[in-house]
C-alpha cells in the first residue's frame, strides 16, 4: 500500500506520519489521491480499492471478534450479531486478500506509473 500511495502522490514517499496511519486510513487516502488522477483509466484500480475495502472489513470482523470451536465468530461489538465461519470460508478470505493485493501491485505499474509519466 505505501508503494501505492507513493506512486499516486507522484512518487513522493510517504512521510513518517503517513506510514504509522493504520492500512483503512491508507486505503482511503489512496481512493481520494486516484479520484484526482484520471479516473476513467484509472478505473480498475478504483474498484481494486474498493474491494479491498470491503476485504479488509471482513479481516476485521475476523481479527478483532472471538472466534470458538465450531467456527462460532461474536464481535466484540455488542450490534454485531454471531457469526458462523468455516475453514474454507477463512482460507478464501486469506485468497481474495492476497489477489487483491496483487492486483493493486499490477494497476500501480501498468496504470498509475504509466499515467504519471505522461504528467
Amino acid at each position: 500500500m505505501d508503494e501505492l500511495l507513493a506512486a499516486l502522490a507522484g512518487n513522493q514517499p510517504l512521510d513518517d506520519e503517513q506510514q504509522q496511519w493504520p492500512f483503512g486510513r491508507k486505503l482511503k487516502h489512496a481512493q481520494g489521491l486516484a479520484l484526482q488522477l484520471d479516473t476513467e483509466v484509472l478505473a480498475p484500480l478504483l474498484e481494486t480499492l474498493t474491494e479491498a475495502r470491503e476485504l479488509f472489513d471482513r479481516r476485521n470482523a475476523l481479527v478483532h471478534g472471538r472466534l470458538y470451536s465450531g467456527g462460532r465468530l461474536v464481535s466484540n461489538r455488542r450490534d454485531v450479531p454471531e457469526k458462523r465461519v468455516s475453514p474454507e470460508e477463512l482460507g478464501e478470505l486469506s485468497d481474495l486478500i492476497f489477489s487483491c493485493k496483487e492486483r493493486m501491485w499490477l494497476h500501480r505499474q501498468k496504470l498509475v506509473i504509466p499515467l504519471l509519466a505522461k504528467k
